[in-house]
């Protein structure tokens, strides 16, 4: 017993004793990657997320827009997002977990999409983004965490969301402003 117990004091010890890698990858703003938009790798879809019966969560999101033609509108596909996961940050897609406080037809979200990896039925965004961000009221409000001041700061794009999508529509390419707001309604996003 004393041989056993020597045994896991050891193994605990050793484990403990060597550092893990642990992926941590970087959480790029959403209005980055909407500046970095370009109609060859990415795609922009408009919807909402569907609320599932007796469920918290959800990764069912209905297109009522589309950049791509290859996503239909009206269609209904699951969300999944990719980036670096795990101890060797490796590329995995992984299905998303929508609060389903952030889901109804009241609730519009933009979704930012890799062209390529969204085929068959699927939508896949850029990790942390499987939620996208609000488009309410014709505008679009993001907010990102400040690491600085441990808050969260919000964003407002200046062009109203048909200005944008008359953008993605006819130049393949997005040129936004953002002005940060002090006092926004207290909504999910």
């Amino acid at each position: 017993m004393k041989k056993i117990a020597w045994a896991l004091f050891l193994l605990f010890i050793l484990g403990t004793s060597f550092k893990s890698n642990v992926c941590s990858p970087v959480l790029t703003p959403f209005k980055e990657w909407l500046s970095n938009y370009n109609e060859r790798e990415y795609s922009i879809v408009e919807g909402y997320f569907l609320a599932t019966k007796g469920s918290q969560k959800t990764s069912e999101f209905k297109v009522v827009k589309t950049s791509n033609t290859e996503i239909k509108i009206g269609a209904i596909y699951r969300v999944f997002e990719y980036g670096p996961f795990g101890d060797n940050c490796e590329l995995f897609e992984l299905g998303a977990s929508i609060d389903t406080a952030m889901a109804g037809p009241h609730r519009p979200r933009l979704l930012f999409l890799y062209k390529k990896r969204s085929v068959q039925g699927k939508l896949v965004t850029p990790i942390f983004w499987d939620a996208g961000i609000q488009a309410l009221h014709n505008k679009l409000v993001t907010k990102e965490y400040n690491h600085k001041s441990q808050k969260y700061d919000y964003y407002e794009c200046t062009s109203h969301l048909e200005d944008i999508w008359k953008q993605i529509l006819t130049t393949g390419s997005l040129h936004l402003l953002w002005k940060e707001k002090t006092a926004i309604e207290k909504t999910k996003n």
